[in-house]
């Protein structure tokens, strides 16, 4: 480090159970301290505290990768889950039969076997939350608001293309979680393309690309394996029950770079869109 310099830290990631860092502030010193950060849960799917319709299940994401997750380390009303899959590193789906209505409460059992990849097997502490399960809960107030079918130059995706898109408000003021949830351009097939676990908070907007590139990695921008028809037609939002949550049931021919929706209750074009 040169003289009259300050030090600064520049932290990596885990790499190898040890947390590299950068010290100095020409970055010119390199020094690794031991993993001894424990996981922690990091997102919940429903998230904790939420209000459900149905509960069969439940996905965690831990904030790093682990290892030696069982089914039988989620309990449910103190039942264990009945199957685990896991879909990355750190993120775990637990099934589980639908328990009764009412307040649900769920843990990891004690004496599970969750820890980290590092050399020290950091072990994960647990952790408990709650649900209250209510079959005749009002449906989620998410509304598609507003979409594009003839995007020509208004905004591009990740890859730099003028793709359509759909714009999704929660305006209810509960968390909502999509996961499970369904979009799609064709009134027979409610199914067509599914949300991976993403939630929106409440007043939350999320826009998903009308692409046909079918991505659904819930941290990078999402696509459908469609794309709109701009000469009119169905777009849908279902629940994942298949519970239609809102829709355009026959829209109209679509113009390039304008888009369409609801604005103070009122359907039509938006001159300015505002995606």
């Amino acid at each position: 480090m040169a003289p009259g310099s300050s030090p600064s830290l520049a932290w990596l990631p885990d790499a190898g159970g040890y947390e590299i860092a950068f010290v100095g502030s020409d970055h010119n010193l390199w020094r690794a301290f031991p993993d001894t950060n424990a996981p922690t849960l990091a997102v919940l799917q429903p998230p904790a505290a939420s209000v459900v319709r149905t509960l069969r299940s439940i996905e965690v994401t831990f904030s790093e990768a682990v290892t030696n997750v069982d089914a039988a380390d989620l309990l449910v009303n103190g039942a264990a889950a009945t199957n685990l899959i896991q879909l990355s590193p750190a993120r775990f789906r637990f099934e589980l039969p639908q328990p009764p209505t009412g307040s649900v409460n769920v843990a990891f059992a004690t004496g599970h076997g969750v820890r980290d990849l590092s050399p020290a097997a950091n072990a994960f502490a647990g952790a408990s939350w709650s649900y209250t399960l209510d079959p005749n809960a009002p449906l989620p107030l998410v509304r598609i608001t507003e979409f594009m079918a003839a995007n020509a130059a208004t905004i591009v995706d990740e890859d730099g293309d003028a793709s359509d898109w759909i714009e999704l408000q929660n305006a209810g003021t509960n968390s909502v979680s999509l996961a499970d949830w369904l979009l799609t351009d064709d009134a027979t097939v409610p199914g067509k393309w599914r949300f991976p676990a993403v939630t929106l908070t409440p007043g939350q907007f999320k826009l998903v690309w009308a692409s046909a590139k079918n991505r659904t990695n819930a941290t990078a921008p999402l696509h459908t394996n469609f794309k709109l028809d701009r000469g009119g037609g169905y777009l849908a939002l279902f629940d994942a029950d298949t519970n239609l949550i809102s829709a355009f049931t026959n829209y109209p021919s679509q113009f390039t770079d304008v888009s369409y929706g609801i604005s103070s209750n009122a359907v039509g074009y938006f001159a300015t869109p505002t995606p």
